[in-house]
C-alpha cells in the first residue's frame, strides 16, 4: 500500500464497482470508510518526519515505522522539512541535534501550524530508543486527536 493510500485512506470515497452493469451503492458503512477528520480527510496511520539526523538513525526509524504501519519522511535540511511538513502533514516532527537554532525555530513553527508534535532528539540517545520513541509518540499523538 502506498504512502498516500495509508495517509489519506479512502477519504470518504466509495469505490467503483468492477462490473459496469452493477450499480454502486451510495452508502458507506463504518467498517469500510473511516470517519473523516475536521478537514474532511480520513487518516489511516500517523506520519513521522525527521530532520537533521544521521543515516543510521533514519534507517532505524524507517524500519520501526514500517513495522508499526507509520508513515516515515526524512528531510535533509530546514527548507525541505518545511515543504515536507506542508505536503505530508506529519503527526510528529523530530529535530536532530545538527540543526541550527534558527532552523529549529522555522521547522517548529511550520510543524505547529499543521498541528504536529515537535520532538528534539538528544545527541547521545541510542538509535533504537530514538526510533521506538518517535513511533510511539506518533501513535499516541494520533490517538489523542481522535
Amino acid at each position: 500500500m502506498s504512502f498516500v493510500a495509508r495517509r489519506f485512506g479512502s477519504a470518504g470515497l466509495i469505490p467503483l464497482p468492477s462490473d459496469p452493469n452493477e450499480v454502486a451503492s451510495a452508502t458507506c458503512d463504518g467498517a469500510r470508510c473511516p470517519a473523516p477528520t475536521a478537514s474532511g480527510v480520513s487518516l489511516r496511520s500517523p506520519v513521522v518526519l525527521v530532520v537533521g539526523v544521521e543515516d543510521a538513525v533514519a534507517r532505524a526509524c524507517k524500519a520501526t515505522a514500517i513495522e508499526a504501519d507509520v508513515g516515515f519522511v526524512r528531510a535533509p535540511q530546514a527548507v525541505a522539512a518545511c515543504r515536507a511538513i506542508r505536503d505530508a502533514r506529519p503527526t510528529v516532527v523530530a529535530l536532530g541535534p545538527s540543526l541550527w537554532r534558527d532552523e529549529r525555530h522555522a521547522i517548529a513553527e511550520a510543524a505547529r501550524s499543521v498541528g504536529a508534535c515537535v520532538v528534539e532528539i538528544p545527541p547521545t540517545a541510542p538509535t533504537e530508543w530514538i526510533a521506538l520513541e518517535l513511533v510511539g509518540a506518533a501513535m499516541t499523538a494520533l490517538a489523542a486527536t481522535g
